[in-house]
């Protein structure tokens, strides 16, 4: 669980960082191992972060949400974990 909570921490500072609005992130009832990052009082909308056997994804919660935002934040992961093996 703390590697979720890290994930979506994460995810949600990246987006405040990219698109200047705050960010939420809630648990959803009676998914103990999910977390959706999102507006607040977007209730329908954002980013849902969960494992599935040993590994985390982020996924839209809803079809109509833009995956661009996704794409950077993957982009961004793939920069940090370079860096990491660079140094």
């Amino acid at each position: 669980m703390q590697a979720l909570t890290a994930v979506a921490n994460e995810l949600s500072n990246f987006m405040q960082k990219k698109l200047g609005r705050g960010y939420e992130i809630a648990a959803e009832v009676g998914q103990p191992n999910e977390l959706i990052v999102r507006e607040p009082g977007r209730q329908y909308y954002g980013l849902k972060v969960f494992f599935e056997g040993q590994f985390i994804f982020i996924s839209r919660v809803a079809l109509l949400e833009d995956e661009t935002i996704l794409r950077q934040f993957v982009d961004y992961l793939r920069l940090l974990l370079a860096e990491e093996a660079n140094s």
